[in-house]
């Protein structure tokens, strides 16, 4: 390869989990609600989370399991087989004594995540700013992939209970969705989460295409201006309506970078 040829090569940012904790255990949960203790194909477990095999988004969601610890596997390609750790027995488990530190254990297990901590000791500044200027000049990630760690590592140590700014956040943070996949990042990112509305399985990849074609047709680009309590005004641009799971991930998101978007009550 030139140098011609190296220089035009998209950067590529270190690997990361492609979803926060609190998905991956919703993952894990649905592990063990079909197959339990048991290993099973790797088929069979993708198809316990809307998949109908092992796609890039698939893969990546595997692999982010396995950086929090929760999943372990034999085999590969169609005799891969992947069962629960006993770590994730711990967490998933009715009335597990042991989930709240399972969980504590598991948010620290992607290396990232430990650099991190080692990092910002006292906990994350408010800001994603200077956060965002170590990952990108010390660790070399991109922009994009900077701040879509943030906001993972953010809402991974808040359903841990690892965030003293917040209380943990164990019921619900297993809807957040992942941000947007840019190609030119070696992470572990599944950026769709296959299950369209309603809970339904597409039976095709077509089929899911085609339903995520029409979405996008009918949506329009608009300017949404809200009023809230005082004088605050906030303006939205976005394609509206706009599908549900998309409109999980805006909340997640926001909720994610709260602490650099608000300030304190006057």
């Amino acid at each position: 390869m030139s140098d011609e040829q190296r220089t035009r090569r998209r950067p590529r940012s270190p690997s990361y989990p492609s979803i926060p904790l609190g998905k991956a255990v919703g993952r894990a949960e649905a592990i063990y609600k079909h197959e339990g203790k048991y290993a099973a194909p790797v088929d069979v477990v993708l198809s316990h989370w809307g998949y109908t095999g092992m796609s890039g988004p698939a893969s990546r969601q595997v692999a982010a399991l396995k950086k929090f610890g929760l999943i372990e596997d034999e085999g590969s390609k169609t005799d891969r087989q992947i069962r629960l750790s006993d770590l994730a027995l711990r967490i998933v488990m009715p009335d597990s004594p042991e989930r709240a530190e399972s969980l504590k254990v598991a948010a620290l297990k992607p290396a990232i995540h430990q650099e991190l901590l080692a990092k910002y000791k006292d906990g994350l500044p408010a800001s994603d700013g200077s956060i965002r200027w170590h990952l990108v000049s010390d660790l070399g990630f991109t922009e994009n992939a900077a701040q879509e760690l943030i906001a993972e590592y953010r809402a991974t140590l808040k359903f841990a209970g690892l965030d003293p700014s917040s209380p943990p956040d164990n019921l619900g943070a297993t809807d957040i969705q992942e941000p947007e996949e840019d190609p030119s990042q070696s992470r572990d990112m599944d950026m769709s989460d296959a299950r369209p509305p309603n809970g339904t399985t597409p039976s095709t990849r077509e089929e899911a295409e085609q339903n995520e074609t029409k979405t996008k047709a009918s949506s329009t680009m608009r300017d949404l201006t809200i009023p809230l309590p005082g004088t605050a005004w906030v303006k939205i641009e976005g394609e509206f309506p706009m599908a549900e799971d998309s409109w999980d991930q805006l909340l997640a998101m926001l909720s994610a970078m709260k602490p650099g978007l608000t300030r304190p009550n006057d």
